[in-house]
């Protein structure tokens, strides 16, 4: 890393901790427990099953089809300039051999290697800089924002079914978008870009609903259901990574960005495998009413 604004970046930190702590205080609280404690059981780490999701497959066709929508839905791409928004809105100058480095497979964490890789994208097909890195960066994090407020009212409006729809396939658009040389369209997929953090929205719900309906509890379908991401994520950054090593050397760099494009249009085709009764509410607590 060179030229990084050593005070900004500690500011920004500290905010973000100020606020997680702020979160976790509010929680201490605010919120009331909603299990009884009779019905509570001690946390035993040799119960743990890293690969628990893997019940939510043998739950049934629907919930495993819901189940199969949001893994594919996890490996949406553009989370990339989420992750590295921070980065660019600071105008961190970060070197291109440093983010290969970050990039290949070898160990990595969550928010490197996938996080900067646009970046390096950008400045070889496009010859991007860190201004317009930074105003992409910046518009991502509008966009997601305003995403994540109309998602209610989206969900309301189209349906559980055509909202699901509608938003994966603008995730893939914004892919396709994204992997242009010509630099209006790239930031014009900032605005299918929005659709990304929420896509999952009511598909996540109806995965709940029919798991419930199932004899489920909420809490077994919430940590079975993050399970799973994790799994999807940790195991799709090793192989965006390999892709992006593979893309590079063969001269197709755009070559991970057409296979997540191509896996959003896998989970809106399985969309219409599961019938149009399952995606509808089935009125219990967990509808958003407000």
């Amino acid at each position: 890393l060179s030229g990084i604004d050593a005070t900004s970046l500690r500011v920004a930190y500290m905010a973000s901790s100020l606020c997680a702590a702020a979160a976790l205080l509010a929680t201490i609280v605010g919120v009331r427990e909603t299990l009884p404690r009779e019905a509570r059981v001690r946390f035993r780490l040799r119960r743990s099953n890293p690969l628990g999701f893997v019940r939510l497959f043998r739950k049934g066709r629907t919930l495993c089809l819901l189940a199969t929508i949001l893994a594919l839905q996890a490996r949406a791409t553009q989370n990339s300039a989420r992750n590295s928004r921070l980065r660019a809105i600071l105008g961190a100058r970060i070197s291109r051999r440093a983010i290969c480095r970050r990039s290949a497979p070898s160990a990595q964490g969550l928010h490197d290697g996938e996080g900067d890789m646009w970046q390096v994208f950008s400045a070889d097909v496009r010859g991007w800089g860190v201004a317009q890195n930074a105003k992409y960066g910046a518009a991502i994090g509008v966009a997601t924002t305003v995403g994540g407020l109309i998602t209610g009212r989206s969900v309301r409006l189209l349906g559980n079914r055509l909202h699901t729809l509608a938003w994966t396939l603008s995730t893939a658009l914004s892919n396709l978008m994204f992997m242009s040389p010509s630099t209006r369209v790239a930031m014009g997929s900032v605005v299918f870009a929005g659709a990304e953090d929420c896509m999952q929205a009511a598909a996540n719900a109806r995965l709940v609903q029919a798991g419930s309906a199932l004899g489920m509890r909420k809490g077994q379908l919430a940590a079975d259901y993050g399970n799973l991401l994790a799994c999807v994520r940790v195991a799709g950054l090793y192989l965006f990574g390999k892709l992006c090593a593979v893309g590079m050397k063969a001269g197709v760099p755009q070559l991970p960005y057409v296979i997540c494009m191509g896996l959003q249009l896998l989970a809106a085709a399985l969309i219409f495998l599961i019938p149009s009764t399952e995606w509808l509410d089935s009125g219990g607590p967990d509808e958003d009413d407000e």
